[in-house]
């Protein structure tokens, strides 16, 4: 690569720094360029300069458009296209982890709307409805194991988990015990017509 000279005129100063496309050829038209005393043998020389990068840069860009595939990724494109322009293709840190988009999820996916009084009012009517008859009714009868059995082969499995973690496989292949315990925590949630929290 010839280093920069001082004479040269501003407009062709960018030409001469390092180019991908710059060959012996280039070398060539920048030595007779050089030698060159008259402005217009001068102007002519630097045009035909420029013709040929520019004809180097075009067979160049033909050549990575020809061999690139998009069929399975567009990656290879955008590298080479940023090569082309010069912008630099760093990977750059992405501020944003997955748990901080999992809890933003979570937390505009609550109703924040609720009146928390007239929820313990509605509560305490059924519990005192519930203690006032004595007998438990109809609907707070504690599940059975044929109810549990068939409200498991209703999951659909392949799903995304829940905010608990439990994948809808895993209560599908579960045993005998966990089932029991499934049962008797979801009849005591009916019963005291509360849910966990969690």
């Amino acid at each position: 690569m010839v280093p920069l000279q001082l004479s040269l005129p501003p407009w062709l100063k960018p030409l001469v720094t390092p180019l991908p496309t710059w060959d012996d050829e280039c070398d060539s038209f920048y030595s007779a360029f050089v030698r060159d005393n008259t402005n217009e043998e001068i102007h002519s020389r630097s045009e035909i300069l420029i013709n040929h990068l520019d004809q180097k840069r075009k067979d160049r860009w033909n050549e990575v458009v020809a061999g690139t595939d998009f069929t399975h990724s567009s990656r290879k494109a955008w590298n080479a296209f940023n090569r082309q322009i010069g912008r630099s293709v760093r990977m750059k840190h992405c501020p944003v982890t997955a748990n901080s988009i999992a809890y933003r999820l979570l937390k505009s996916g609550r109703f924040t709307g609720t009146n928390k009084n007239h929820t313990l009012n509605v509560k305490r009517s059924c519990t005192a409805l519930c203690n006032a008859a004595g007998v438990v009714g109809h609907l707070m009868t504690p599940f059975s194991d044929l109810e549990l059995s068939n409200a498991i082969k209703d999951l659909k499995t392949g799903k995304a988990q829940r905010p608990d973690n439990i994948p809808a496989d895993f209560l599908k292949q579960s045993g005998q015990k966990c089932r029991f315990w499934l049962r008797d925590f979801f009849s005591t949630c009916l019963s005291h017509l509360s849910i966990p929290k969690i």
